[in-house]
């Protein structure tokens, strides 16, 4: 059978739902457990099993964006790149485009939010407040560039994984020219090796630091499954049996050990856990079902991949509100259970929604011409 390229892009519809849970997961648990909640001096303990999972470990999930945006990346750009289609420049300009906007829309709506606060109580929302405009800037325009270039806490606490990201493009280019010219992959492993050394050797400077390692070993993790995915479409028979069922067992073991809370009895460490163990096998299960796979290719659920950004951005804005509301006992809101999670899942749905439709779908069309928006403006 041979496989096209169009073949093998619609085998990841499954990413259209996984970045909108992802998303999801982040805001709606992590997040307010880390921030929200700490702020508030309260954490909300009666979520059960699953919630009181994602509110600890929810931050596996950036694994996860990272490990598909090195996936995208070999699919749409790879090519182009070591044929000398497309200068890095003009690579990055797409990229720097898509993605910064609403970061900039977003981190000036929590600057506000922290003036607003602190000129009224005294207290900035989370570890991330300020009042200096130069951070503001450095966060907006390069992306949570606070965390990049001196390892603090982004203004907009989520903003930080666009900044990584687009260093991880700047890398990525790099790599594919030397892949070009050296013909060789086993370039793709030196920014793997250098954030393992950075994780282990626990360096905290400018750039080498944690949240920029995790970005290199997941995103070039991504660009190494993304050919083994392909390649496997080769196998037959007994050979792609085996390669499916063996891909079972990493994600159950996964589960089990979720189910009964030891995971860190499991691994040391959760990040490389998900990276290398669980989602690699998950991905690969569900690349190989087809029915699955065009379900999830409906335009329900590639809407849902497409506000899922939003969720991801507006996360900060809307519980810098939350908390404004709470503190100040305007309005009796919910602090857990099933109130508090039906609460932030539709808000944060309803301003992905908004966002997407009235920001980033508009500014798509104004700075992207009919082709980039096809290829160069591809989704995070």
């Amino acid at each position: 059978m041979n496989n096209t390229s169009a073949d093998i892009e619609n085998r990841y519809a499954f990413f259209n739902i996984l970045r909108f849970i992802g998303a999801l997961c982040i805001a709606v648990f992590l997040h307010s457990r880390d921030h929200l909640f700490w702020s508030l001096m309260s954490y909300p303990y009666d979520w059960g099993l699953i919630g009181e999972f994602l509110s600890k470990y929810g931050f596996v999930f950036v694994e996860m964006f990272f490990l598909m945006s090195g996936i995208l990346f070999s699919a749409h750009y790879r090519d182009s790149i070591a044929n000398g289609n497309i200068s890095i420049g003009c690579f990055l300009w797409k990229r720097y485009i898509r993605l910064i906007p609403l970061v900039v829309v977003t981190e000036v709506v929590c600057y506000i939010e922290q003036i607003v606060l602190f000129f009224k109580n005294g207290i900035f929302f989370s570890s991330c407040g300020t009042l200096s405009i130069i951070s503001l800037l450095i966060d907006a325009f390069l992306g949570g560039g606070e965390l990049l270039l001196a390892h603090k806490a982004t203004l907009n606490g989520s903003a930080w994984y666009v900044g990584v990201l687009l260093l991880c493009y700047i890398v990525a280019y790099i790599m594919v020219k030397l892949s070009k010219k050296y013909t060789t992959v086993l370039v793709y492993c030196i920014p793997i090796f250098a954030g393992l050394l950075i994780m282990y050797g626990e360096l905290d400077v400018a750039i080498l630091n944690y949240d920029v390692a995790r970005g290199l070993v997941a995103f070039f993790s991504g660009i190494y499954l993304y050919d083994s995915l392909k390649d496997s479409l080769r196998l037959k028979g007994y050979r792609k049996r085996i390669l499916l069922e063996s891909a079972i067992l990493p994600v159950v073991i996964t589960i089990f050990f979720i189910r009964y809370d030891c995971i860190d009895l499991f691994a040391s460490n959760v990040h490389l856990l998900f990276l290398l163990l669980f989602f690699p096998e998950l991905f690969c299960l569900l690349f190989h079902s087809p029915h699955l796979n065009k379900f999830f290719s409906g335009k329900f659920f590639v809407y849902l991949g497409k506000i899922s950004y939003g969720i991801i951005l507006w996360n900060f804005p809307i519980y810098g509100m939350y908390f404004f509301l709470i503190y100040n006992n305007y309005v009796a809101l919910p602090k857990s259970g099933a109130g508090f999670v039906a609460i932030m899942a539709t808000i944060h749905i309803v301003s992905g929604i908004l966002s997407y439709e009235l920001i980033e779908k508009r500014l798509k069309i104004v700075l992207c011409n009919n082709k980039d928006r096809e290829i160069g403006c591809v989704d995070v």
